[in-house]
């Protein structure tokens, strides 16, 4: 899961425009999620989340 502006760069179909007017918003919930899920951000790739993903289309 992307927590940086460069990680979320690094998902397929995610450019400039994406990052600048959706990264912010992503990257916030995604980290709201994992501190949730796990307790804190430091535990996020201790508890088995991957680091990569690509968001599907339905």
């Amino acid at each position: 899961m992307p927590i940086s502006k460069s990680e979320f760069l690094e998902i397929s179909g995610v450019g400039k425009n994406k990052l600048k007017n959706y990264g912010d918003l992503f990257i916030n919930v995604i980290k709201e999620y994992i501190d949730k899920s796990t307790g804190s951000q430091e535990n996020t790739y201790k508890s088995g989340i991957k680091k990569e993903y690509s968001f599907k289309k339905n």
